[in-house]
């Protein structure tokens, strides 16, 4: 299949080829009727060319094509002839060609370059070179002095320049151009039936490379490779707008809104017809290229280009322009020169699905061998462009005229800044879509009356041209961005790099974490999630169980879903471009911090939250004031830390995601990482708020060291805040080892969180389980296990030294049990284990010199002396009292009532 520039010419090819068959046969069946009656089962295939009207619909066959191969293996194409930037479309079904039967080192530079396909020699140039070149009519230069002294023009201004002194001299034009874009050439041929020619693409693309391309084709002309993400990023923002200036200019002196209309046929006739001093002809017929009165020459350059990074045009020097020519018009002036062509050359490709592989190479080779001998396009009145270095030579020993000719071919096609088609999937779509809005704004920039252009038009053009440039950077993205989203697809960035260089990087060089560290790790993460989601469960099945209430179920709950989402981001981890989309894989790095992050504040906030209360109750309790902790006081440092969280994640997915990119990191070795620009910034926005507060909790915790609670919450919650401390210090020096194997950098990340959440859920949790089942033994009168001896021994040789004292301090009351006797503590202690009152209670303060314990024995001794003060009073009051009754008349009377305080002196 083909289109219709080359359809002609393929289907004479064909048709010669299919001749020779029929001759062939009919000899070989001559000897079989001689020789025997054997039938001849050896006939070879003939070829049958399809006519497609246009590139894009080429380009849908082609997606048709590759559809229907997921349902029936035989494809109904054996093979294509298409324009290089469909080539990337058809990357991953072509059949691989022998390099040594293409000829490939006899092929001009940039034909060898287009041979190879992703890395894999897989396309044929055939015909049509469509190398850009400047033609133009002798006389008319040379009638002008001025002109004649400085022909050709070296740049873009001169071209100009020429063209406005050229202009209406005899009533022709002074350049022409036939600027109809490939849409509108289709449109225009579906209405009118004609074929149509469009050499837009060719046109802008010529003023864009000179612009863009100053350090050879590796640099590339339309986008920029960045170096720390291996991205790629159109330079439209930097080159679009000065281009539009120049092809403003040339329309403005080639014909103006005609030339609009127009294709290259159009150019061709017009140019042959003395109706335009200059053009520039991707085709080159024979009668031009022998007319003493056209002279041809290379494209004009641009005096400044694009230096990398992206950042201004500057002026064309040795530095930023290291192919660039002096100007021999302008005194010390560089011109930067981007020759480009190529980019609708018929590359013959052969589909991998096909039966008659061997068929379509036979009759490539017949075409190459034809197009040497030229006589199919000689007897068409045109010439073939020399594609290898032997047509050249073939070329001028014919006719030593074409000699300044076939040395501009060679060197355009050798020079060492020319341009390479863009060969990458999605490339014709990429195309396009500039194309049809630089036709568009075009169409508007030639509607603008004389008033409007006097008066306000620059600021109008400006805005207009910075639209067209969001407008296609913005498609763009789009587009690029559903390549990168197919499943299994190679990135659009790496197919770039490759098209730029020419060779392919062995796929086996890329590393991957591999399946068994990947069912390793989500195997750790399942684990991790299941315990949270079984400590959850077992919070809401024991909700009425005193240990569950004094714990506060919502501190538990809260614990269980910060460790599951943090566990969660493990998954996250594993996902790379080897079985997701790079786009699924960016979006895996962004939600692995969200993962991490917001699990990490959720269980850090808890255990802040519970320590808080320990050390908020103890305090106050030398006091001997109340104090009312409720559910508001866990949830305020809850929402702060996870307010400040969430806002710095949401800016940072926002404002510079954390992204998937791969690249190189030893010779010959590739890695796939997260990468951010800013990533350091943000991790240390997150890592110093969530830091604060951990450190803050220990603090608390290391207070409370001197504290031993009803179910020893404080021990085992500093505890857990000391293990991930641990496995921190312990992974991070290991994750700097690991950074470039990423089988180990993955499973220490792993270890990390995965440590992190289990031993925070073992110690939370564990030790109430434990208590549980012991209080279940002691009502049922069973044996305390192991564990609940050890335990028993523990609070007999803490309680008791203090039962005398200040010994209890429970939530909700000021109760205080002094001097007690054992039976009645232990009663007492029933009782209110029982009642369900949900709290804290200190049952231990230990340490020696403890600030906090000194303020308690102070306020237990001076509540003892004042006691005694008042036992001493009453004594006093007693007796006095009995003196009272005795010396008073009616003291008989008064001696048959009880005395004040009597009882209550006995009771005490």
């Amino acid at each position: 299949a083909t289109w219709p520039t080359a359809a002609d010419t393929l289907k004479s090819y064909a048709a010669v080829y299919n001749d020779s068959l029929d001759n062939n046969n009919n000899n070989n069946n001559n000897k079989e009727d001689e020789e025997d009656d054997t039938p001849n089962n050896n006939k070879k295939m003939k070829i049958l060319v399809d006519t497609i009207p246009s590139i894009q619909d080429l380009q849908d066959s082609i997606e048709i094509t590759k559809a229907s191969l997921a349902i029936d293996i035989h494809p109904r194409v054996d093979g294509y002839v298409v324009p290089p930037m469909l080539l990337g479309t058809l990357a991953d079904e072509l059949a691989s060609l022998d390099a040594t039967e293409n000829n490939n080192n006899n092929y001009l530079p940039i034909y060898k370059h287009l041979t190879t396909v992703d890395g894999t020699t897989a396309a044929i140039p055939l015909f049509s070179g469509n190398q850009l070149l400047l033609f133009y009519k002798k006389d008319l230069l040379q009638a002008n002095n001025e002109l004649a002294e400085n022909a050709p023009p070296n740049t873009w201004g001169e071209l100009a320049e020429f063209a406005k002194q050229l202009d209406g001299s005899g009533n022709i034009a002074g350049l022409c151009l036939g600027r109809m874009s490939e849409q509108a050439c289709r449109q225009r041929s579906s209405m009118t039936g004609m074929p149509c020619h469009s050499q837009s693409m060719s046109y802008w693309s010529m003023v864009l490379a000179t612009l863009a391309q100053s350090k050879g084709p590796s640099s590339g002309w339309l986008f920029n490779v960045d170096p720390r993400s291996g991205r790629i990023v159109p330079m439209l923002n930097h080159t679009l707008e000065p281009a539009l200036d120049i092809i403003e200019e040339q329309l403005l002196y080639g014909g103006g809104a005609d030339a609009l209309e127009s294709d290259s046929l159009d150019n061709l006739e017009g140019f042959r017809q003395g109706a335009c001093a200059m053009t520039i002809l991707a085709d080159h017929p024979l009668d031009l290229l022998k007319d003493p009165n056209v002279g041809v020459a290379a494209l004009p350059g641009s005096p400044t280009v694009l230096n990398r990074p992206p950042t201004a045009l500057e002026d064309c020097t040795y530095r930023n322009c290291p192919h660039g020519r002096v100007n021999p018009n302008q005194q010390g002036e560089g011109v930067n020169r981007a020759p480009i062509g190529a980019l609708d050359i018929a590359m013959g490709v052969i589909m991998e699905s096909s039966n008659h592989q061997d068929e379509l190479k036979e009759f490539f080779h017949f075409v190459e061998e034809r197009r040497l001998s030229n006589d199919i396009m000689m007897g068409q009145g045109g010439t073939q462009q020399p594609l290898t270095y032997d047509e050249l030579k073939a070329l001028t020993k014919g006719d030593p005229d074409l000699q300044t000719y076939a040395d501009l071919i060679e060197t355009s096609t050798s020079d060492p800044n020319a341009v390479w088609p863009l060969t990458i999937p999605a490339s014709f779509d990429l195309l396009s879509e500039l194309d049809q809005q630089v036709y568009n704004y075009l169409v508007l920039a030639t509607n603008t009356d004389d008033t409007d252009k006097d008066n306000n038009n620059n600021n109008r053009t400006a805005d207009a041209r910075k639209d067209l440039v969001r407008k296609v950077d913005k498609a763009w993205d789009i587009r690029m961005q559903q390549q990168d989203s197919r499943v299994h697809s190679t990135p659009l960035s790496i197919l770039y790099q490759r098209s730029l260089q020419g060779v392919v990087i062995d796929e086996k060089v890329d590393l991957y974490i591999g399946l068994g560290f990947r069912v390793v790790g989500w195997g750790m993460g399942g684990i991790a999630c299941t315990l949270a989601v079984a400590f959850a469960i077992w919070v809401y099945v024991n909700l009425d169980q005193r240990v569950v209430k004094a714990s506060q179920p919502l501190f538990l709950w809260l614990v269980c879903a910060g460790a599951f989402i943090m566990a969660s981001c493990i998954f996250s981890f594993a996902i790379e471009d080897d079985i997701v989309s790079y786009r699924g894989a960016s979006i895996a790095c962004m939600s692995s911090m969200w993962q991490y992050g917001l699990g990490f504040v959720m269980m850090v906030s808890a255990l802040y939250s519970k320590i808080w209360r320990i050390n908020r109750i103890f305090r106050y309790a030398h006091k001997i004031r109340k104090i009312r902790i409720e559910t508001k006081h866990i949830l305020v440092p809850f929402g702060f830390l996870f307010s400040i969280n969430f806002l710095v994640l949401v800016i940072w997915t926002i404002v510079d995601p954390y992204e998937w990119i791969r690249e190189e990191a030893t010779p010959g070795f590739t890695n796939g990482f997260c990468y951010s620009d800013h990533y350091w910034a943000f991790l240390a926005m997150l890592v110093f708020a969530n830091l604060l507060v951990a450190c803050y909790t220990l603090i608390q915790a290391f207070e409370c060291r001197k504290l031993t609670t009803e179910y020893d919450e404080s021990i085992w919650i500093g505890f857990s805040l000391a293990c991930v401390v641990q496995v921190w210090l312990i992974g991070l020096p290991i994750l700097q080892l690991t950074g470039d194997l990423p089988e180990w950098l993955f499973i220490t990340k792993t270890c990390i969180v995965y440590f992190s959440c289990v031993s925070t859920l073992l110690c939370i949790f564990v030790p109430k389980i434990q208590f549980l089942r012991d209080e279940a033994a002691e009502k049922s009168g069973n044996t305390p296990n192991v564990g609940g001896s050890l335990r028993a021994s523990i609070v007999d040789a803490v309680v008791k030294p203090f039962q005398s004292g200040f010994g209890l301090i429970r939530m909700g009351s000021q109760h205080m049990i002094s001097r007690t006797s054992q039976q009645d503590l232990a009663a007492e202690n029933q009782m209110k284990r029982s009642s369900g009152v949900i709290g804290i209670r200190i049952v231990r303060a230990t340490g020696e010199h403890a600030q906090d314990m000194d303020k308690l024995q102070q306020n237990l001794k001076a509540a003892q002396t004042r006691r005694r003060m008042l036992q001493d009073q009453l004594e006093s009051l007693q007796e006095r009292f009995e003196q009272i009754i005795i010396s008073h008349p009616h003291g008989a009377q008064i001696a048959q009532m009880e005395p004040v305080g009597h009882s209550e002196r006995t009771r005490t």
